[in-house]
């Protein structure tokens, strides 16, 4: 599928998705498979809806204003269910704002951000990616010596955080079966750069789909939930990604090679096609497992905007429904499209390639009501600090340029950003311009 060009959704679903029962996040179901039926997940009960049927119960027992009681109960409910403090826990709504907008420094994953980035008066936040299997090292153990570290200096400098961990590969070994966990794993080999990588990288992934990964998931969501909220960090966050269909960023996206690719040593792709095809894969059971995902997220972080970061390419194998090969994949477009009606009026979109060139695949989802946000290319606007090297044909220069940086900010403010992350040494490099354009998107009127 060529960038620009998602498609029409279809199939939707009209109403919104439930936000799974106590129990039914508790439970495991004893098969990972896909369901047989391509069907989205039945609807479960809210906190909220659970509350309301009592009210409702209450109500009956009123005679000649019995069916008044209800329709007002059901609408309370409907208020209830949808109110930015649910989720059981809590909510803090920051000191920050409830948003990301301007410019936001990321990290690499596993790794602090750098001591002098947090002080720098140029950018309004920091864009700090964790990996699951350094957060939760067993299943009952926590390491936050690293987050921590990151949110005490966001903290003492004023900056709001965009938060994103990873699953994908960085999964803790302990969730699945091979390692003592309950959740299905499915292996791959993947190349990178389309066979540019000297060696191959192989890879244990969940099956989005299995309920046994969903509810220990979620175990992880409400742990770094509590764990913002005991230490006063949460009042940072201003976005959280969803995240839980990863391959090996936190972008939305699973392994799609055919294993016709090899890499400089020789070693083969896997063929995920034929391996998701044995796995039952279906764009329906797909869009239903981020729909479940997205829908624990918003429950434990009900307070903070949510951002999905796609691909809009090759994000997911090109089969159907039958689990026979398509000209591109029909799931992405759908489950963005879901989230922007279900996700809340803030849900954000955001596209990790933001180049100098007109024009980017997100524009279509701006009328339909979503934030939208980029992230620059650190090869192509820093290439580390600028080494005097040739990065990108869309950029062949030799030293540092600030022209071309200011045109790939105007570019993202042209196209609706509402937030822009670059790397750490982008900003080392473009220091005033990018102060420029934090003000740019900040006050940017297409947002």
């Amino acid at each position: 599928m060529a960038d620009g060009d998602l498609g029409q959704g279809t199939g939707l679903p009209e109403e919104p998705i439930a936000a799974p029962s106590d129990a039914a996040r508790e439970a495991a179901a004893a098969s990972p498979t896909a369901p047989a039926a391509a069907t989205a997940p039945a609807a479960e009960a809210t906190v909220a809806e659970a509350a309301g049927d009592k009210r409702r119960s209450k109500g009956l027992l009123i005679g000649g204003i019995a069916v008044v009681v209800v329709l007002i109960i059901g609408v309370i409910g409907v208020v209830i269910a949808t109110r930015d403090d649910g989720g059981g826990d809590g909510g803090d709504r920051g000191a920050v704002g409830n948003v990301a907008q301007g410019i936001y420094v990321t990290n690499y994953m596993g790794k602090p951000i750098s001591p002098d980035i947090p002080a720098r008066p140029e950018v309004a936040g920091l864009f700090l990616r964790y990996a699951w299997s350094d957060l939760q090292p067993t299943a009952t153990t926590w390491d936050w010596s690293l987050l921590d570290g990151d949110f005490a200096a966001a903290k003492a400098n004023g900056k709001g955080v965009i938060l994103a961990i990873g699953a994908g590969d960085a999964t803790p070994a302990w969730v699945f079966k091979a390692g003592g966990g309950t959740a299905q794993g499915v292996d791959f080999t993947i190349v990178a750069g389309g066979g540019a990588a000297a060696n191959c990288n192989p890879m244990t992934i969940p099956l989005p789909w299995d309920p046994a990964y969903q509810a220990t998931l979620e175990i992880m969501i409400k742990g770094v939930k509590a764990h913002l909220v005991s230490t006063g960090y949460l009042a940072q966050v201003v976005q959280v990604k969803i995240t839980g269909i990863n391959q090996s960023t936190v972008e939305l996206r699973l392994p799609t090679g055919d294993g016709t690719v090899r890499a400089k040593s020789g070693c083969p792709e896997s063929n995920a096609i034929a391996t998701w095809q044995s796995m039952g894969y279906k764009p329906s059971v797909l869009v239903a497992a981020y729909q479940k995902i997205a829908l624990l997220w918003k429950y434990h972080f009900n307070t903070q905007q949510l951002a999905t970061p796609v691909i809009p390419s090759d994000s997911f194998p090109d089969l159907d429904d039958n689990s026979q090969p398509i000209k591109r994949d029909l799931a992405l477009d759908q489950i963005v499209r879901w989230s922007i009606a279900n996700l809340g009026p803030n849900f954000g979109v955001n596209y990790a390639a933001l180049r100098d060139s007109v024009g980017t695949p997100l524009d279509v989802y701006k009328p339909l009501g979503a934030k939208i946000g980029y992230q620059a290319s650190e090869k192509e606007t820093s290439q580390p600090l600028c080494p005097g090297i040739v990065v990108e044909k869309s950029h062949p220069t030799t030293t540092c340029d600030p022209a071309y940086f200011q045109r790939v900010a105007a570019n993202g403010v042209a196209h609706f950003a509402s937030w822009i992350e670059i790397f750490e040494n982008t900003l080392r490099a473009y220091g005033p311009q990018v102060a420029s354009a934090n003000q740019a998107v900040i006050n940017n009127p297409n947002a």
